[in-house]
């Protein structure tokens, strides 16, 4: 009876999550430019620019200091166009749009690049509290969608005793998320690195786990844990991506 409950359950799932998603599209994102030698009432328009070619342009509020701006998830690289108080129109190269990424704009030459991602951090008190939440979550959601989900299909599968599903993902969850933070930062901010980074260490994970589930598990048939193990994680990589772009 409860297989039967946890199959519905997750059929459930997967039949709200897409429409979930595609009723939220299209998911903001956030970056910042520094601006830098831009003269005083200098407009700058920052325009996005999507796959299929089309443009949207969005005016920066200030001229000076760091711009705030958010971008949509199927707009891919960005430049600026600016105009000087004498009505001089210049214009800045395209670059690509990373989520939280920080950028600098030099009006001296003219020139916008990228300076990595930008990770916020709080100027008073309420603010790094803020940022210490996010940051706590970053870890915690993800790691609670996993076991909350992988547990479901281990029930789905019959995979006994269930403690060992949540002591593996207990460990590998936190220690792939803080691996992908860092070599993140390390190897760059470029969109393709981080979904590359995230497919080796996900791949990683699953062989992992599946080891360990047949040292413990041994009176279960090696290809249904193997099934269990990239069934498992790949529903809980998918949800999580689809909740977390909502909140985030």
């Amino acid at each position: 009876m409860k297989k039967r409950i946890c199959i519905l359950l997750l059929i459930a799932v997967l039949l709200l999550v897409p429409h979930v998603a595609s009723a939220n599209a299209p998911i903001p994102w956030y970056i910042e430019i520094s601006c830098e030698n831009v003269e005083a009432g200098t407009q700058i328009e920052v325009v996005f620019q999507r796959e299929d070619g089309t443009t949207r342009t969005q005016i920066a509020e200030a001229t000076t200091g760091t711009i705030g701006m958010g971008y949509e998830s199927d707009e891919t690289s960005f430049y600026l166009v600016c105009t000087a108080p004498d009505g001089t129109e210049t214009r800045t190269a395209s670059v690509q749009l990373v989520s939280w990424g920080c950028y600098r704009y030099d009006g001296a030459t003219n020139t916008l690049s990228a300076n990595g991602t930008y990770y916020p951090r709080g100027s008073n008190c309420a603010d790094g509290v803020l940022t210490a939440v996010l940051i706590v979550l970053a870890f915690v959601l993800p790691l609670g969608l996993t076991l909350l989900f992988e547990f479901l299909v281990s029930l789905c599968f019959g995979i006994r005793p269930k403690k060992y599903v949540l002591i593996i993902n207990l460990i590998t969850n936190p220690v792939m998320n803080l691996l992908l933070l860092l070599l993140a930062m390390i190897l760059g901010p470029e969109q393709w690195v981080y979904w590359t980074v995230l497919a080796v260490l996900e791949l990683a994970v699953v062989g992992l786990e599946f080891l360990f589930y047949t040292k413990k598990c041994r009176e279960i048939p090696r290809v249904r844990l193997l099934i269990f193990t990239v069934v498992a994680n790949l529903l809980s990589f998918l949800i999580g991506i689809c909740v977390i772009n909502l909140l985030f």
